[in-house]
């Protein structure tokens, strides 16, 4: 019976493929929504106040496109390494405005 264990492992490669992207929506969701807030808040032309109030109700709208984007995706490939590239490209442009976590 080798298309049975096959099956079953393929089931079981799907179910761990699906916990590992929710883990990485939910933290890499996270930690992209503050870094992106922060630099958000460090960047707009406004008072401190307006761009930390602009800030904090955009990270709402960062927090689902990145949870679409994961879901969204085919490759798990691409959204571990994009996940990744994303979050240093946020990290190196927050430090880069003077911005620290």
């Amino acid at each position: 019976m080798p298309s049975r264990d096959n099956t079953n492992h393929k089931a079981i490669l799907y179910k761990a493929e699906v916990l590992a992207r929710f883990f990485i929506a939910i933290f890499g969701g996270y930690y992209v929504t503050v870094l992106a807030s922060s630099l958000l808040a460090l960047t707009l032309p406004t008072t401190r106040l307006d761009a930390l109030l602009y800030a904090l109700t955009t990270g709402i709208v960062f927090y689902a496109i990145v949870f679409i984007w994961v879901f969204g995706c085919r490759s798990f490939k691409k959204v571990f390494l994009g996940m990744i590239g994303l979050l240093c490209i946020l990290y190196g442009t927050l430090t880069h405005f003077g911005g620290s976590l």
